[in-house]
């Protein structure tokens, strides 16, 4: 079985540390390029052969792999030309700040029950996760 050599593993981890490619898909163009196959190569990393043709298609689109001919995949040794986005997460939305009215602050004190916050919904017109932020904000329900 061959083995990879120096320049593609050191360029392989270099991708992984600018955030370019995950561990999993280091692991993918490993695989790729030390077993004779892609189905031995899924077989390996215990994935279907299907997931891994759809991770190797995804690393060529993004022009991590660049396909030479048919079936001849060559790792992208320029990652300014890799399209690709460095995080895999997206941020979280901004939490908008939580405005509650005398009115509502006194309905929820006296009437909040947290088996039914359709209801308070309906009373209060406002959506229901509104009405959880209000009633974490007032202390009358707690998160789990």
């Amino acid at each position: 079985m061959p083995e990879l050599d120096f320049e593609t593993k050191d360029l392989l981890h270099q991708l992984q540390e600018d955030g370019l490619i995950t561990r999993r898909e280091r692991e993918v163009i490993a695989k790729l390029y030390t077993t004779p196959s892609r189905k031995e190569a899924a077989r390996r990393l215990g994935i279907e052969r299907g997931s891994f043709n759809h991770l190797i298609y995804k690393l060529v689109t993004d022009h991590v792999l660049i396909r030479i001919r048919k079936n001849v995949l060559v790792l992208n040794s320029d990652p300014s030309s890799i399209k690709r986005n460095a995080s895999y997460v997206l941020p979280p939305p901004e939490e908008v700040p939580l405005v509650m009215s005398d009115a509502e602050r006194k309905w929820m004190i006296e009437n909040y029950d947290s088996t039914n916050r359709t209801q308070a919904a309906k009373a209060l017109k406002r959506s229901k996760y509104d009405i959880n932020r209000m009633a974490l904000a007032l202390k009358l329900d707690r998160k789990n």
